[in-house]
């Protein structure tokens, strides 16, 4: 017994000792490495994109499991796809199998799992997916049918049957882009938990499962239609492996409030041409379940509202997919007698009826209706050729805008009034606008509306619109924005393709038209500033403003006042002409800081977050400190506003940018001009203020100032002036230098002040210093150095040009008389040659260097310097 014993135990140890070397051999054939390396090199193969898996692992004890992780297959690299992300991702993947099942000529797969899948198709704007190219083309192709036969021959010899004890898919997210019609549709948290069984008689597979849609959204050029829509489902489904085809014995689910059942086949799924036969339908729902759909943005808070009425839909999907072609596919909808009644509203919708067909062609609104008490909505739209889009639109209103809020929650703090009336009919084709027909009128009577999210509200709009093939005709039409008051007469053409951004032919739409107002302020009409404001977060990405509409136009403009960026503006007479995105105010007149301004040049709008210009300004007794006071941008440039009181005439031209705020930017402005001042007063400046210190005269502080003249020039973000002259107090002034946005100061200054000056000049100087820089007409000239800042001026005297002018002063008698010597030496020798002349030219003037320098020599001794 004991001898039998130990040959049990003997075998035992050699079969682990074989199953071991069997278990290493496999493992080290079939290592992570190894198994990765295969699999990106399969991958590359048959692949004509950059695709990776991460890492694939097999374990082989029981059960044998093989998972991959991290495989990802990146977009189409062509220009007009998405770059950002890839086409398919897949986080993890597992297999698990029965080892075995398969000494029984049987696979058991004990679970299929996938985890957080990601998968994006694509369309660009030439109509092209990002699915076509995705697999390379081999020389073998033309064999690979009768190998595969050959392999499922082989197969079926080696396996009698599958089972599957579950498949899982988790946080699956699809999203379907169509860049060409402007669509978008993304599905999250999709989930799906399938059994499945292989009949070996048949050799049909058996699934049954369930699946979620935790959120789906839908949004094209109309908005977001669909928004977090929650669909749930079973079915149950056979697949039949011979045939390839998969069809649903049984499958309902729920989206939203909405129950649906599928039925139907898709077929040929070997192949490169799939099959499909498959119809929706909905039993007879009531008004909610289908508003459930909708989003709740649309519907607002529907789930609480009363709702009756009878809706019923189907929809059939017969016809061949390939990576360019879409099954053909018919919808039809019908609402009878819908009533919706919102809560905490007195008076509910009645008489809503929808009627209507979608097919892979066209989108048939057969009729659509509704009344809110005495309020009329009755309409039909025929759209056909969604490559070129031909419309017909049917559109009868009768609104009497202070009765809906009875009947339609409007936001909080929303205002609307006044009545609207039209009736409409266009018929057109959007590739070639210029065919398009189209009649009707609408009239407004006192309408106003306001809204939380309104810029600008919007008061007593009334006028006629009447509607022709290509032209609206604007009628006496009166309006209020905000503060500004609004009256057209004119006409539209070309409108439709304003309202059809998407169509690219045809003429740009044009306008003319004769513009009144007494007061209208443009900052509160131009496009709202939606730039996000600066903060300590660099991160933070600024929103733009929307671009404006391609349309040319011209107006004839009487205006009584304007706001402008801030700056007013009177009587306002004149043409404005747009072409191009470009403002041309060339015939414009207008008073402007209290003078008559004539203007030309042009405003580029092309960018509305960046615009620039380029102007030409003539204007007449302009008034400085409104200037000043209503271009603060500019008054950091001069520093002047507060301080001078007069009327100045001034011709200027400048250009730059506007930044996106719409203010100056400062970094781009330029500016060329000249202007002049008759009479006014300058008190209180700083450096004015300085100057009277340094010199002890405060009759400087305040001055009563006559003919000032000069020139200037702005760039990189300094004021240079030129010949700056000016008569106060009895005093000359001339100056030139520069001043900055960083407030530095530099100017030479000369003052030639009066003889009552002389008392301060000593206790500045000295009293020889003083007397020394008189002039023989008793005035006495100064000059100063301007630096620092303008808020800390620093006022020195030019000690070079002093000492300068006092030996001028000093020497001018000396000179005299020199001169007088030489007039009686070539008077003596005038007939003598001209080599003496020279020799007394080059004495005397070195006898006047001598004097010159030893008076300034003196003058420095006397004055300190």
């Amino acid at each position: 017994m004991k001898i039998l014993l130990k040959i049990l135990l003997g075998l035992l140890a050699i079969l682990l000792i074989a199953t071991a070397g069997a278990w290493f051999y496999l493992k080290s054939q079939f290592s992570d490495e190894a198994l990765t390396a295969q699999a990106n090199q399969a991958i590359s193969e048959s692949l004509a994109r950059k695709a990776s898996v991460g890492n694939v692992s097999l374990t082989l004890w029981p059960p044998v499991s093989l998972e991959i992780q991290n495989l990802i297959i990146e977009n189409s690299p062509d220009t007009g796809f998405t770059h950002a992300r890839p086409m398919f991702e897949l986080k993890s993947a597992l297999v698990r199998v029965n080892v075995l099942a398969l000494f029984q000529k049987r696979i058991e797969v004990a679970e299929i799992t996938a985890d957080s899948p990601y998968f994006l198709q694509e369309t660009n704007f030439l109509g092209a997916t990002n699915l076509e190219g995705l697999m390379k083309e081999t020389a073998d192709s033309a064999s690979a049918t009768a190998t595969e036969e050959q392999t499922e021959s082989d197969s079926e010899s080696l396996i009698s049957g599958v089972t599957f004890e579950r498949i899982t898919i988790k946080n699956l997210v699809y999203e379907k882009l169509d860049r060409k019609e402007n669509s978008s549709l993304t599905a999250t948290g999709i989930g799906l938990e399938v059994r499945a069984e292989l009949e070996s008689a048949t050799n049909v597979l058996s699934l049954d499962g369930d699946f979620t849609v935790e959120k789906m959204s839908f949004a094209n050029a109309f908005g977001t239609l669909v928004e977090d829509l929650k669909i749930t489902g079973t079915q149950k489904s056979k697949f039949y492996l011979d045939a390839g085809k998969f069809e649903f014995t049984e499958a309902e689910a729920t989206a939203g409030l909405l129950p649906l059942t599928l039925s139907g086949y898709m077929d040929s799924l070997y192949t490169e041409r799939f099959f499909f036969d498959l119809k929706i339908e909905s039993p007879e729902s009531d008004l909610k379940a289908v508003l459930s759909l909708i989003s709740e943005k649309m519907t607002k808070d529907i789930a609480s509202a009363k709702t009756s009425g009878k809706f019923k839909f189907d929809m059939a999907i017969l016809g061949t997919m390939t990576e360019t072609e879409i099954p053909g596919f018919t919808m039809n909808f019908d609402l009878s007698d819908g009533k919706l009644q919102y809560p905490g509203l007195p008076k509910p919708i009645t008489d809503l009826d929808l009627h209507g067909k979608l097919t892979e062609a066209t989108f048939d609104l057969k009729s659509f209706r509704a009344a809110l008490g005495s309020n009329k909505i009755d309409g039909a739209l025929l759209v056909e050729d969604f490559e070129r889009k031909k419309i017909n639109l049917r559109l009868f209103t009768e609104l009497h805008l202070g009765e809906l809020s009875q009947f339609y929650p409007l936001e909080k703090g929303t205002t609307l009034s006044g009545e609207i009336n039209s009736n409409v009919r266009v018929s057109a084709l959007l590739s070639n606008m210029q065919a398009a027909n189209a009649s009707g009128s609408a009239t407004f009577a006192k309408v106003n509306y306001n809204s939380p999210d309104m810029q600008t509200p919007l008061s007593n709009l009334s006028g006629t619109l009447n509607f022709s093939n290509e032209r609206v005709e604007i009628k006496n039409l009166s309006l209020m924005l905000g503060e500004s008051d609004i009256r057209f007469d004119g006409y539209l053409e070309q409108y439709l393709r304003l309202a059809f951004s998407d169509s690219t032919k045809g003429k740009t739409p044009y306008f003319y038209a004769s513009l009144r107002s007494k007061n209208l302020n443009l900052d509160e009409l131009l496009p709202a500033d939606t730039s996000a404001k600066k903060t300590q977060t660099s991160t933070e990405t600024a929103q733009k403003r929307e671009q404006l509409p391609d349309i040319n136009g011209k107006f004839d403009v009487e205006i009584n006042a304007m706001t402008v960026n801030k700056i007013q503006m009177t009587d306002a007479k004149g043409q404005v002409v747009l072409k191009d995105k470009i403002l041309d105010l060339s015939g414009l007149q207008l008073v402007l800081f209290g003078g008559k301004a004539s203007m030309s040049g042009q405003i580029n709008l092309a960018d509305i977050n960046h615009p620039n210009f380029d102007l030409d300004m003539s204007i007449q007794d302009l008034s400085v400190s409104k200037m000043m006071t209503e271009m603060p941008d500019l008054d950091q440039f001069a520093k002047i506003g507060q301080y001078i009181e007069s009327n100045v005439s001034m011709k200027t031209d400048f250009s730059g940018k506007l930044n996106d705020t719409l203010g100056l930017d400062f970094s781009s402005f330029l500016a060329n001009g000249n202007l002049n001042m008759k009479k006014g007063e300058m008190s209180g400046h700083p450096v004015q203020n300085k100057i009277a210190s340094a010199l002890n005269n405060d009759d400087l502080k305040k001055l009563a100032i006559s003919n000032w003249t000069q020139s200037f020039e702005i760039k990189n973000g300094r004021m240079y002036v030129e010949n700056l002259n000016f008569s106060a107090n009895g005093a000359e002034v001339q100056a030139s230098g520069s001043q900055g946005l960083d407030k530095s100061l530099d100017y030479k200054v000369t003052m030639k002040l009066p003889k009552s000056a002389q008392s301060g000049i000593q206790q500045a100087i000295g009293g020889t210093g003083a007397s020394l820089l008189t002039d023989k007409t008793g005035r006495i000239p100064v000059n100063l150095l301007v630096s620092g800042t303008f808020d800390s001026p620093k006022v020195s005297l030019d000690k070079t040009a002093l000492v300068s002018n006092a030996a001028a002063n000093l020497l001018n008698p000396a000179k005299a008389k020199v001169e007088e010597k030489k007039a009686a030496v070539e008077k003596v020798i005038e007939e003598k040659k001209s080599e003496a002349k020279k020799a007394v030219k080059e004495k005397v003037n070195e006898e006047k260097q001598k004097l010159e320098e030893k008076a300034k020599k003196n003058i420095k001794k006397m004055l300190g310097f």
